[in-house]
């Protein structure tokens, strides 16, 4: 049952009378203070400190959350200002040495005791013996001081060392409805904010804050086009995403860490038509190539990949260079205009330029059109003091990014949906 009105606000009655008793503690050594220096007291401290006491437990009665740590030192400091200008030197002192010396040393004791009575790891236990004796009369029991109390948790931060009290910050972060459907939409597509907002029918200024916290939580990455550097394209990165869900499953219980899967190989006498993966950029001498190379690669006999531009030029020496040190030889490879595959069937076409994003021709069929925003590495290597290195990025993100493609290739292949 519980107390005053059927709730347990026993909690907030505590602090309450902590505050209270914080309060008069300030009070006594505010009078002390005035008592050494023979200043004139505040006589309204009399009634200041039994008025504390009852609009604490009034405020705690009403309204069980109320901070009554903060009611206490309102309503003792509040009358303090009431100076009556009749109190005398010496009646200001009596008053002052009767605070300092009896007030002080009472509110220390109420606020020691009323702390160490209801200590937060075990709140309100009964004695031991009651306990036993409750038990034994009417068997077994749901001893309700070994629960948790919902007010205690409000004023301490944990309860128990052996508690956890808070799931991974992976699942927190992607717990929200929108944040996992805006992680949905960015495993099919790099998009810009716009595009976003659209897809999940919100607000544009909602999605860029939902969008902020992926950022900072390590899931999402976000960089200026470079068709507009007004426009700017958000990727989720899945690596982090699979390391932080394996490290979720592993503090729930060993055996829950996940191993990332690789691809089956096609079985013997079940053999799939050869998904179709044609990439775009706008020279087809670096991005583009690179990731065709690759997925032939890592894809084996499971994909034909193919590669374009938009204005075709030829491929890159340091393209060539990387893809070599890789065991991937692309030298004797040209440069083609996405116009040589118009009207042939593609399962997935992706962009790798921003601005051949904007120019992409269509496709027949069931044509899954993604766009990975990548900068160009050619144009960073311009600038930079270690081109060998942007364009070994650029490769090294290209794998990560066709390896995930290579599951979703081998889902749809699956999965009756796309049969």
């Amino acid at each position: 049952m519980g107390w005053l009105g059927g709730v347990d606000r026993r909690p907030a009655l505590v602090f309450s009378l902590s505050g209270f008793a914080l309060a008069s503690v300030a009070a006594g050594l505010a009078s002390g203070a005035a008592w050494l220096i023979g200043a004139r007291l505040v006589q309204g401290t009399f009634g200041a400190l039994p008025f504390s006491l009852v609009s604490a437990i009034a405020a705690t009665a009403v309204r069980p959350r109320a901070r009554g740590r903060t009611m206490g030192l309102i309503t003792t400091l509040g009358p303090l200002g009431l100076v009556r200008a009749g109190a005398g030197r010496a009646a200001g002192r009596r008053v002052g040495l009767w605070i300092f010396f009896i007030n002080v040393p009472v509110s220390v004791v109420v606020l020691a005791v009323g702390l160490r009575r209801h200590s937060p790891t075990v709140p309100f236990a009964a004695p031991r013996s009651r306990m036993r004796a409750s038990a034994a009369s009417r068997g077994p029991q749901i001893c309700e001081a070994q629960l948790i109390d919902q007010s205690g948790l409000m004023y301490f931060e944990r309860v128990d060392g052996t508690i956890s009290t808070a799931p991974p910050s992976f699942l927190q972060l992607t717990g929200h409805p929108m944040r996992w459907q805006l992680l949905n939409e960015l495993t099919r597509s790099d998009r810009q904010v716009r595009e976003l907002a659209a897809l999940v029918d919100q607000r544009q200024s909602l999605v860029s804050y939902h969008l902020a916290q992926l950022r900072a939580g390590g899931l999402v990455t976000m960089r200026r086009s470079s068709a507009d550097k007004r426009d700017a394209y958000y990727s989720i990165d899945l690596a982090a995403c699979r390391e932080r869900l394996a490290e979720a499953g592993g503090a729930l219980h060993p055996g829950l860490r996940l191993v990332p899967a690789e691809p089956t190989p096609p079985r013997h006498g079940t053999e799939r038509p050869r998904a179709r993966v044609l990439f775009l950029c706008t020279g087809n001498s670096a991005r583009s190539q690179m990731a065709e190379a690759i997925l032939q690669r890592e894809g084996g006999g499971r994909v034909e990949a193919v590669s374009a531009g938009s204005h075709p030029r030829g491929l890159h020496p340091l393209a060539v260079s990387v893809m070599r040190e890789r065991g991937i030889d692309i030298g004797d490879r040209r440069s083609k205009h996405f116009d040589e595959f118009a009207g042939q069937p593609f399962d997935h076409v992706i962009s790798l330029c921003d601005r051949v994003r904007e120019v992409c021709p269509d496709f027949p069929g069931r044509t899954r059109v993604a766009h990975w925003s990548m900068p160009d590495p050619a144009a960073e290597a311009a600038d930079a003091d270690d081109g060998h290195a942007v364009f070994a990025r650029t490769a090294d993100e290209l794998t990560t990014r066709i390896k995930f493609l290579l599951h979703v290739i081998e889902n749809l292949q699956t999965s009756p949906e796309g049969a």
